[in-house]
């Protein structure tokens, strides 16, 4: 089975100081509360946190090994009194068992692809207002992963009956996946540079740094790339904000490097695609990379050089 990430106080502080903001903005401070789908694990540190912007909860759990009905029915048994012991609702609204909905599967393959988890069991709606995919390993380049996360953006559109914000949280492994698949991210991402008008200077630096870094810090400029990508794929407008990077617990002793992608999207039915902005790919690369460091927030060590515009580009 795979091992239980635990967090620990950068997360925490991440959830708090990083997320809620964003939480708090398409909630309206609280007086729209939002619906949530994701990767909320086992002891749903997530929702508690933000509970206070929340309404009702899907959270997806994968399947159990063994004897199959035995043991899912025995685990969401178990969720669901952990639940009912450490999280008592606010406002009166009662244990969160009452809002809460598990689903087990792949969250790729099995709830976003084909719609239902174990035992048929389906999604109890189509589109939410807050999303959190907290990935085991990296994003990209997994098996099926991509297509989910298209399909995502896609059905949160199609799906949607007026136009309206939501958030969308991803957290994957700051893992090292080899030469070959660190050649892909390099040539996808300076594929949507082709043809910009970027001062030369400036190019041959960042091209540079990205043949050099590490693997997992591609995704600093990869993930929230492809995620635009398709969001302005479907029409819709999107918000991207400063990755982070962070040290995170596990059940054992060992801890993993992990990274946390924060974004705003605005659904916009009625508009069908949208083209992409130079502007707009130049300022993903930018991003500043953020870390958490003696219980502050601060830039990480490591930035990729940044790109300019050629005067009067777009």
């Amino acid at each position: 089975m795979v091992e239980v990430f635990l967090g620990g106080p950068s997360k925490d502080k991440i959830r708090r100081e990083l997320d809620i903001p964003l939480i708090k903005e398409v909630s309206q401070d609280g007086k729209e509360r939002l619906s949530y789908f994701g990767l909320a694990g086992p002891l749903l540190l997530d929702i508690i946190e933000w509970q206070d912007y929340l309404k009702e909860f899907v959270v997806v759990e994968e399947s159990y090994i063994g004897a199959k009905e035995r043991s899912v029915e025995r685990n969401r048994q178990e969720l669901l009194l952990k639940t009912s012991f450490i999280t008592q609702l606010q406002d009166g609204r009662g244990v969160i068992n009452d809002f809460l909905t598990v689903l087990y599967g792949d969250i790729d393959k099995d709830i976003i692809l084909k719609v239902k988890g174990d035992f048929g069991k389906k999604l109890p709606k189509q589109s939410f207002e807050l999303i959190y995919l907290d990935y085991y390993g990296g994003i990209f380049k997994a098996k099926n992963r991509e297509d989910a996360i298209k399909t995502l953006i896609s059905n949160q559109k199609q799906n949607s009956e007026a136009d309206y914000k939501y958030v969308l949280l991803i957290t994957v492994e700051n893992l090292d996946k080899g030469e070959a698949e660190k050649r892909i991210l390099i040539d996808e991402i300076l594929k949507n540079l082709e043809d910009a008008k970027v001062d030369s200077d400036s190019l041959h630096k960042f091209k540079g740094y990205i043949s050099g870094c590490r693997y997992g810090l591609l995704q600093k400029i990869y993930v929230p790339l492809q995620i635009y990508l398709y969001t302005r794929y479907v029409g819709d407008e999107i918000e991207y904000f400063e990755p982070v990077i962070y040290q995170e617990k596990k059940e054992s002793t060992k801890t993993a490097e992990m990274l946390h992608f924060r974004f705003i999207i605005s659904i916009q039915k009625n508009t069908k695609t949208a083209s992409q902005m130079i502007k707009d790919i130049v300022n993903i690369c930018n991003l500043k990379l953020l870390t958490v460091e003696e219980d502050r927030i601060t830039n990480y060590k490591e930035q990729c050089p940044e790109l300019y515009l050629e005067r009067g580009g777009k």
